[in-house]
């Protein structure tokens, strides 16, 4: 069973939710500079490249880089979806609901199919309105 975060502005449509898988990213871990094009993650690239500079002008041996190059891509497969996240969450995104299920379509399924039993959120009262219920 996967989590996943369904995230969303707030003047978007919930068709156009985004699906995340919470947890360790393999293509992070594989492709670490290519999954961080992809998902626009420029700071973390340039962290990346930095430190793949400094690995390179350390005297660690042929060993010692690979597994300091090992443990800098386990690190973004690791931490590469809250990388995503908070950059999501930047740009005005935020967290509506978190789902599991057994593969994307089926968290997909189980979102939407509560979104559309649950009963509509009464919009709030002006500031300084009486609330619903409220005596005069």
């Amino acid at each position: 069973m996967q989590v996943f975060l369904v995230m969303r502005d707030e003047e978007m449509p919930a068709a156009d939710s985004l699906f995340l898988r919470d947890g360790f990213s393999g293509g992070a871990f594989l492709l670490a500079p290519f999954w961080l094009l992809r998902h626009g993650l420029w700071l973390p690239l340039l962290g990346y490249v930095l430190a793949v500079i400094g690995i390179a002008l350390l005297s660690v041996g042929l060993e010692g880089a690979v597994i300091l190059l090992l443990a800098l891509h386990a690190f973004f497969g690791l931490e590469g979806q809250a990388m995503r996240i908070a950059d999501l969450t930047k740009r005005g995104y935020a967290v509506r609901s978190i789902v599991a299920g057994d593969e994307l379509d089926d968290a997909e399924l189980r979102y939407f199919t509560d979104l559309a039993l649950a009963p509509p959120r009464p919009s709030p009262a002006p500031w300084g309105a009486p609330a619903e219920g409220d005596r005069p």
